[in-house]
């Protein structure tokens, strides 16, 4: 599926391949069969997520509506997934995507220590203080969509030993919920977005999540994944495991855009859209069961 990114000024390279995978290049770097492009003014371009970037020989990483631009923040300003790396608390939290996670970061960032590793959010959350996610040159090195082979790349000492949790939902629920999002929400709106719900189910781009948290070989690198439906439980057991006192979440991020949609009662009803969306979340469900 296509994510959409905002290139810069200037001279970049394009290349395609044969599964339509896009890898897009600075034009000092040859490559083969690649369409050099001109860009006088900031434009949306397409590319699919995982596919790299380099501007001023630094390299960015695409992902769903990551936003580029050096002039304002450094490589990565906005992105549907991030991490928070808690030293003090000994925690990885790995935001997935429709699953409350950028409330989730506000919920914790207060308890991390000021060594601890917190992203950037986009919009910015008052209070949320970003930190120790740029290396000495100024570099974003922890960001936005980071997933957990990523993250041990990173930090593989300290990645054994840590805590490593995220979310799931139900993925009926979660594809009304990211549809709402795509057709109410502001800052995600765009032209080309799905306009009703039988369009959004046959392009199929679904939030899934599951290559966050699993390996190359498909194994799990989480410790547990816990369900959005179980939210209340789930936080109290987070609060034993990495020593805070348990509360509620207080601020509640991206929320609001659920109106002029579907239910989940009326989906499950349907077999045939029911189908379409579990057979596209199977690797999901291999670890969360929703049956």
């Amino acid at each position: 599926s296509q994510w959409k990114f905002l290139a810069l000024p200037g001279q970049i390279s394009v290349e395609i391949n044969t599964d339509r995978q896009a890898m897009f290049l600075s034009s000092s770097i040859a490559a083969r069969q690649t369409e050099a492009i001109d860009i006088p003014q900031r434009t949306h371009m397409y590319g699919e997520a995982g596919t790299s970037l380099l501007i001023a020989g630094t390299r960015c990483y695409l992902a769903p509506d990551n936003c580029f631009d050096r002039r304002r923040t450094g490589n990565i300003v906005r992105g549907m997934m991030m991490a928070l790396i808690s030293f003090s608390r000994n925690f990885i939290f790995i935001k997935t995507m429709k699953t409350a996670g950028t409330s989730m970061e506000v919920h914790l960032a207060p308890h991390c220590g000021s060594g601890d590793i917190v992203t950037r959010i986009f919009p910015d959350v008052p209070g949320h203080i970003a930190r120790n996610y740029l290396d000495s040159a100024g570099n974003e090195i922890f960001f936005n969509h980071m997933t957990a082979r990523q993250i041990e790349q990173l930090v593989p000492a300290a990645f054994v030993g840590k805590f490593k949790f995220c979310f799931e939902r139900h993925p009926v629920d979660k594809c009304i919920s990211h549809f709402a999002m795509l057709i109410n929400s502001p800052l995600h709106m765009k032209p080309d977005n799905a306009k009703t719900w039988s369009e959004y189910l046959e392009r199929q781009n679904f939030p899934i999540s599951t290559h966050q948290y699993i390996n190359s070989d498909g194994r799990l690198m989480v410790d547990k994944i816990y369900k959005y439906e179980d939210l209340s439980d789930a936080l109290r057991d987070i609060a034993a495991k990495v020593g805070i006192e348990p509360s509620p979440i207080k601020v509640t991020e991206k929320s609001g855009f659920r109106y002029g949609v579907t239910s989940v009662a009326d989906v499950m009803d349907r077999e045939d859209q029911r189908q379409i969306i579990f057979e596209a979340f199977k690797d999901t469900l291999r670890f969360v069961d929703y049956g």
